[in-house]
Formats: structure tokens, sequence, C-alpha cells
């Protein structure tokens, strides 16, 4: 091999480090919300676990619960109300929808190394596939961040579903008027922000569909949430009365 044949060998080998580090930097960047958020839930359960939860495994749904507000509802909630308010910008937004996706990769696995009393096999296969199916919808939020941020306003109502799911079984939380005030608020926000917001998303993709902005896929794409939302919501008032009675 000549010296200008080796030379050239070696400088094409020296970009291929070069290379693998600029990109990794570059999705690092790309997706430091991501992991920032990953390790904050992680981190949280394990620090739970660590101080308090050593030998009390049946706390691990209610403490994953407290983890899911206090860093995915509140702080995707408050991003997606400064977008729409238009506090913030399409390409910040993106950046910051790494919190839900942080979220997502954390409660996956987690559902399964400790479920809940109320979770079942089949309702964790069901939760993957919206985990997976909404963090692929993340990378799309160029095209549809309106629709993506107008959606995430569904979070609202994990506030009061979640302490209801706590303190439901709990007899004298149950009674309080704290307990059957959140359960008129679940229902309230539940309808507002899940049933009738979907709807609305659904009713804006057809008429993007008949302008011919919008694949037929994408129109109806919404249909079978929008069905899973009344039917979860009746279920929920069949709940209440009975708790409120």
């Amino acid at each position: 091999m000549s010296s200008e044949t080796y030379q050239n060998a070696s400088n094409r080998l020296a970009v291929y480090p070069r290379g693998f580090a600029r990109t990794l930097k570059s999705l690092l960047k790309k997706e430091l919300c991501t992991l920032l958020f990953f390790l904050l839930n992680t981190g949280a359960l394990v620090g739970w676990h660590l101080c308090i939860g050593s030998g009390a495994e049946n706390n691990y749904s209610v403490v994953r619960k407290i983890i899911s507000i206090v860093f995915h509802v509140v702080p995707i909630v408050t991003v997606t109300f400064l977008y729409l308010m238009k506090k913030i910008e399409n390409q910040l937004f993106t950046w910051l929808l790494g919190i839900s996706r942080g979220y997502l990769l954390y409660d996956i696995p987690m559902m399964y190394l400790f479920p809940g009393m109320e979770d079942s096999v089949w309702s964790n296969i069901l939760y993957t596939l919206h985990h997976i199916v909404f963090f692929t919808i993340t990378y799309f939020s160029s095209k549809y961040a309106k629709y993506i941020a107008m959606g995430l306003l569904s979070e609202i109502s994990n506030i009061p579903l979640n302490y209801v799911l706590v303190f439901q079984d709990d007899v004298v939380v149950s009674n309080t008027l704290l307990f059957k005030l959140m359960c008129i608020a679940l229902l309230l926000s539940y309808f507002l922000f899940r049933v009738v917001n979907f709807c609305v998303l659904e009713v804006w993709m057809m008429q993007k569909y008949r302008r011919g902005k919008a694949t037929m896929l994408e129109a109806v794409l919404l249909l079978p949430l929008c069905c899973m939302n009344f039917y979860w919501f009746f279920r929920l008032i069949e709940g209440a009365i009975k708790k409120l009675s």
C-alpha cells in the first residue's frame, strides 16, 4: 500500500469517530429533556424505595400515581397552556415534549414491575400500546403541534382521577367532603378535556380531510379514542353515583 493510499484510508477512518461524536452530541441535545425527565421519574421511585419503601410493595401503585402528577401532569400541562397562549414557540414546545417522552419511557417497565391493584395484564398491554403510539406521535409535533397540545389537556383529568383511585377503598377518606368534591372534579374534567376535547379534535380532522389537507387515516384516527372516552365517562358516572350515595 502506497503512503498516499494509506493516508487516505487513515483519513476516512478518522472521520467515523468524529461523525459518531457529532451525531451523539446532536441526539443528546435534542433528547436532553427526555433523558432528564426519565431520570427524574426513575430517581423519584428508586429514592422512595431506598428511603421508605422497603417492605411496602403495596404502596408502589400509589407512589407511581404521585410521581405521575408531580413529574408529568403538572409540568406538561403548564407547557401546553404556555404553548396554546403563544408564550412559547413551536420549536421549544417540541423539545419540551420530552417531558412526556421521558415519563412514558419510565412508566412502561414500571407497569409490569410494580402493577397496581386495579391493573391487569390486558390493561397494561393497552397502556403500553398507548404509550408507544403517543411517544411516536410526539416526533411529528412540527405538523400536529396544535392537536398534540389540545390532546395533552386531557392530562388535567388525571389529577382528580389519581386521587380517587388512591383513596377509593379508604373507608375514612372516601367519606370526606374533599373526596366527594374530587369525584365531581373528575367527572367535569373528564367530560371537558377528554370527551368534548377529543370530539372537537376529531371534527377538526374531518374538516381538514374534506379540504384535502389530511388523509382518511388521519381523519378517523381519533374515532376509537372518542368512543373509549364515552365508555369510560359513563363508567365513571356509575362509580361516582355509588360513592356519592
